[in-house]
């Protein structure tokens, strides 16, 4: 099992239940559950080049071996 975390909300999702990932309106939101029980979470919140950039560090974490990537200190490292 794979998680992100954003440890400044207390939040996390296992990737395992995850459908989608996108950028919109400033978050990066993730879509669990597909169908009618679909749920979609607005995970962090920043500018869309460190969205971006947060993006891609997702899909480098899910093509590896790391169990944990928390996105909130991902983005703080940024600045």
């Amino acid at each position: 099992m794979k998680f992100l975390i954003n440890s400044k909300d207390n939040k996390a999702i296992n990737l395992a239940n995850v459908d989608e990932i996108t950028i919109s309106c400033n978050y990066l939101k993730i879509t669990t559950g597909g169908g009618l029980n679909a749920r979609e979470v607005s995970f962090v919140y920043g500018s869309n080049d460190a969205l971006s950039t947060l993006f891609s560090r997702i899909m480098t974490f899910l093509a590896n071996d790391e169990k944990v990537l928390d996105c909130y200190e991902f983005m703080n490292g940024l600045k």
